[in-house]
């Protein structure tokens, strides 16, 4: 069947378990999370302003996002997809929910987390070459956890998983090492 969609991009925290410089959520102020009731609020009144604007729509892919999903209760992230996955799926035949994280977190929240997203639909990144992304200003001690997270969701999943890489002038000059270390990969 060909699907007619759409994407939404849903910030549920700006918390988060690290402290990238090149954070797309930077604030003073990290919030806890989103209350479901805002939610349930913001994507009634996007879909309801949206959707009467377009062609048919069949189809919604949705990314939470943060800050770091992976530092929110399971539970609430459980309540959020629903909410998602309810209030979208009234309006398209198929929503399929995903998310960007750093993987930076217990096996047991990284299998929690694979419960609760669609299969297949965790993405997350990779720095390599630059001290962009750390943990407590530590780029080496960042790349080791994200990356022993990252080898285990693909050892649980069976699947590679989808990784997003910035490039500045800082690192473009690594474009093919990235490309090489992902080739490796497969």
């Amino acid at each position: 069947m060909q699907y007619s969609g759409f994407n939404l991009h849903i910030r549920l925290t700006t918390a988060c378990n690290a402290d990238c410089h090149y954070c797309s959520c930077e604030s003073d102020v990290a919030s806890d999370r989103m209350p479901i009731d805002d939610l349930q609020k913001s994507l009634t009144f996007a879909l309801d302003k949206f959707l009467p604007r377009t062609s048919k729509k069949t189809y919604c892919s949705a990314e939470v996002i943060g800050g770091e999903v992976m530092v929110l209760p399971t539970n609430y992230l459980k309540q959020a997809v629903s909410v998602i996955k309810e209030l979208a799926g009234s309006k398209v035949e198929r929503v399929d929910v995903g998310c960007q994280s750093n993987l930076i977190g217990s096996r047991n929240k990284i299998d929690a987390l694979r419960e609760i997203i669609d299969t297949h639909s965790i993405g997350t990144s990779k720095d390599s070459f630059t001290n962009k992304r750390t943990i407590n200003g530590d780029a080496d001690k960042y790349r080791e956890l994200a990356t022993k997270g990252a080898d285990y969701l693909s050892a649980t999943s069976g699947a590679t998983i989808g990784t997003v890489i910035v490039f500045d002038k800082d690192n473009i000059d690594k474009v093919i090492n990235e490309y090489k270390i992902a080739e490796k990969a497969q």
